[in-house]
């Protein structure tokens, strides 16, 4: 089933496109007509590719906000919006003067303002939110394409006979202005990413050290001298619906999402499924369980089959942390186990996340799934420290550690490349991890870790 909204507005297109059309015939003919269906079907592709794009939560009026706060959004924020709204109009744009000679690219850019809002008044109507940005970069896009056209039209002007395809022959003022937008677009996107100074996530925060590093310590691995480039990751911008659709469904659940109490719901008979706004999500199976109660093993094996089976992870299962057994409240008899998991991403573990809670009951059925920490996806590639230079940080202090007692020496056994995040702002951050063995002031040993952030 169509949204409503989505019915108004190809309405609304269409009956724009047939009017133009209608014109078109009667002033130049069957031609200059194609032209206009042209238009109309470049900005419903527009239209279209536009659905897919999240809706803004909140009311933003200032013009190219993110250019003022470019160090909070940093130059992929602002490229993000350019790709997401202005280059959908491109191609309508690219037909704006073919079906409207009369008019250049400033009245394209106006014209891609207008057409942005007229598909969203159903929208705006409805209490949405409003972007100024969102429009005016649709303006832009629109601008943009007509600008193209202008400058192809120009170059080949000696090579195709415009009058024979009923094509606007630009002037040399318009391909000189063209040539300018052009320009400053690009010009204006390579400053943004060389000149873009500002840091768009903090650095982790480490808790604070219970015991210094001693000052002895001796290196019984060879460490890498280069530097790679490594992945930085963010929070999802999938659609929450779109989210909880994909988990909903992998389960059996296939009924209409519900918000009840802040929070998204998908309910049948099989089960329900609710998430929030941050990404964490808890199922419930309705199904009684049958059959013989689960052992250690086959409950991790069920757990592990549950998930291979179904693609609704963004991050990889990294390792069981904890197997509880549990009672029935009322006899206290054994009923089954509630197995914790660890994540990790491209096969680096993220530290500190208890990230599933998965609980198995009788014929090792999965009765409940809790997720607690939300979808992600790659933000930057950013240049990492080799573990050589890692180590250096270690040697002058810049690093934390987990001792939990006095230690007179340490010796660096291995390292890896981990995850975590730093909660300001919810970003995933490399850190190259460190396992060590300290020797403590009685003679004993204690396994511990030394962290160093990996891009800095």
């Amino acid at each position: 089933m169509f949204r409503f909204d989505i019915i108004i507005n190809c309405i609304m297109l269409i009956g724009f496109t047939v009017i133009l059309a209608a014109g078109a015939v009667r002033r130049s003919g069957p031609v200059h007509a194609l032209y206009c269906v042209l238009l109309g079907i470049a900005l419903g592709a527009a239209y279209f590719i536009k659905l897919g794009v999240q809706e803004p939560s909140a009311s933003i009026f200032i013009p190219f906000y993110k250019l003022y706060a470019i160090n909070e959004f940093s130059h992929t924020g602002i490229t993000d919006d350019l790709v997401t709204y202005a280059l959908p109009y491109v191609l309508a744009g690219f037909f704006f003067m073919p079906a409207m000679p009369r008019f250049g690219i400033v009245s394209s850019f106006f014209a891609g303002i207008l057409f942005s809002i007229c598909s969203r008044i159903y929208f705006l109507l409805e209490g949405g939110s409003f972007v100024t940005d969102e429009y005016l970069f649709a303006g832009i896009g629109m601008a943009a394409g007509c600008a193209l056209y202008i400058m192809l039209a120009y170059i080949l002007r000696k090579k195709i006979d415009f009058k024979e395809f009923m094509l606007p022959l630009p002037q040399r003022r318009s391909f000189v202005l063209s040539l300018i937008i052009w320009v400053i677009l690009y010009v204006g996107i390579a400053f943004m990413m060389i000149f873009d100074y500002g840091a768009p996530y903090d650095s982790i925060v480490f808790g604070e050290d219970k015991f210094k590093l001693p000052s002895e310590i001796t290196l019984n691995c060879s460490l890498e001298k280069e530097g790679a480039k490594l992945f930085m990751y963010e929070p999802s911008s999938q659609p929450i619906e779109e989210r909880l659709t994909a988990v909903a469904q992998s389960v059996g659940i296939y009924d209409d999402i519900k918000i009840s109490s802040g929070a998204y719901v998908a309910e049948s008979e099989a089960g329900k499924v609710t998430m929030t706004e941050s990404g964490s999500w808890v199922y419930d199976s309705y199904s009684a369980p049958e059959g013989e109660l689960p052992t250690r093993d086959s409950a991790v094996n069920a757990v592990f089959r549950f998930f291979s089976s179904r693609q609704i992870l963004s991050t990889d299962i990294d390792r069981v942390t904890d197997i509880i057994e549990r009672t029935d409240t009322g006899s206290g008899s054994f009923i089954g186990y509630d197995i914790y998991l660890s994540s990790s991403v491209a096969g680096n573990p993220i530290v500190d996340s208890c990230a599933i809670v998965v609980s198995v009951r009788a014929g090792n059925s999965i009765v409940k799934v809790r997720r607690y920490d939300g979808d992600i996806q790659t933000f930057a590639q950013i240049n990492g420290i080799s573990p050589e230079k890692a180590y250096s940080h270690i040697l002058s202090g810049q690093c934390a550690n987990t001792l939990e007692a006095e230690a007179v020496s340490a010796s660096i056994n291995s390292y890896k490349l981990v995850y975590m995040n730093n909660s300001t702002q919810g970003y995933y951050l490399p850190v190259w991890c460190f396992n060590c063995t300290a020797t403590e002031e009685d003679g004993s040993s204690e396994s511990f870790n030394i962290y160093v952030q990996a891009d800095k």
